[in-house]
């Protein structure tokens, strides 16, 4: 209302206003959305990499124990501990990656949790009060 009687009183569109306001705000509700979308990506990412290493994990235990796979049916010896050394260190990589994803993860939680989240419904609130 106060842009309202502002802009009647400026001259300006007050409609024009209005939608600059709105197109802002909508700006403002696709940035957090983006935000979190991001965070559950993240997420999404470090899932994959728990599934990765616990499927290679049952793949060395597969081999260890004798079964045979159309992978390994006709690997000698030798090639299927080339195969286990092979998915143990792609499991120990893997355990790396998983560990700064679960820092970049926690590091991300505090602050959406903390700062972004707060300080949006503040801003928020805070616009909107200023039409009451």
């Amino acid at each position: 209302m106060i842009i309202i009687c502002r802009s009647l009183i400026d001259g300006s569109n007050p409609f024009r206003q209005l939608y600059m306001w709105c197109k802002g705000e909508i700006y403002d509700l696709f940035a957090m959305k983006e935000c979190i979308q991001s965070f559950n990506s993240l997420s999404e990412e470090k899932y994959k990499h728990e599934l990765k290493i616990q499927q290679h994990q049952e793949e060395i235990i597969k081999i260890n124990t004798g079964k045979k796979t159309l992978k390994n049916f006709f690997k000698s010896t030798s090639s299927k501990q080339l195969d286990i050394q092979n998915l143990r260190n792609t499991i120990e990589t893997t355990k790396i990656i998983l560990k700064n994803y679960t820092k970049i993860i926690n590091i991300l939680t505090v602050y959406l949790a903390d700062i972004a989240i707060p300080e949006f419904k503040e801003d928020k609130i805070q616009v909107i009060s200023l039409y009451k």
